[in-house]
């Protein structure tokens, strides 16, 4: 029977504080429990946003806080939240938030594969625009969302949220979305600062 997850231990381990025998414990009940391989890969994403948020703390012009803070924090947070909420806690406490990033993943059109966003993609009437916006890191924010096609406003199309922060973009040409011109065209996504293209073809039905 495996040991129950110990999230202190996990925690320490992670911040380097285990003892010898300790930290080969860890790694042996990683790589044989899903339950500690679940509890590590959590611990290291608080670890990393924690540092991040210091870090940003770091190039203000007050002191930024030492390491024993970032312990006792990390302390403080441990028992009285579960894993998946104390980042967002952590970071919500020290005001430094950092703005999520994005990838962008093409789905629809007349191929079933997903494909990169720099190839070019084949649309015609009834063919779905499904694209989605996956957030690098998990994030409760909901930026907005502009899509510009060949410089103007996309209408009709419905931008939604997903659980952990990416964002599903859907539409049906010459349902939701309007017809085109056959030929070339360029679909820009802007989201969070940053600006995504996909170059599709439209074809006559």
């Amino acid at each position: 029977m495996s040991r129950p997850v110990d999230p202190d231990l996990v925690a320490r381990f992670v911040l380097r504080e285990t003892t010898d025998t300790e930290h080969a414990e860890v790694k042996r009940l990683v790589a044989e429990d899903p339950a500690w391989a679940d509890e590590l890969r959590q611990q290291a994403l608080l670890d990393v946003q924690l540092h991040e948020a210091f870090d940003a703390l770091r190039a203000a012009p007050v002191a930024a806080p030492a390491r024993s803070l970032l312990q006792r924090l990390r302390a403080f947070l441990l028992p009285a939240v579960p894993v998946l909420a104390m980042a967002g806690a952590a970071l919500w406490l020290l005001s430094s938030d950092p703005q999520a990033t994005y990838s962008l993943e093409v789905h629809g059109g007349e191929s079933s594969l997903r494909s990169a966003p720099s190839a070019g993609h084949r649309y015609t009437r009834g063919s779905a625009l499904d694209l989605v916006l996956r957030a690098e890191v998990p994030t409760a924010t909901e930026p907005a969302v502009t899509l510009l096609l060949d410089g103007a406003p996309l209408p009709g199309a419905e931008v939604r949220y997903a659980k952990g922060g990416s964002i599903l973009i859907r539409g049906v040409f010459g349902d939701t979305l309007p017809e085109l011109e056959p030929g070339p065209h360029r679909l820009v996504v802007e989201v969070a600062g940053a600006t995504h293209t996909l170059d599709l073809q439209w074809e006559a039905p």
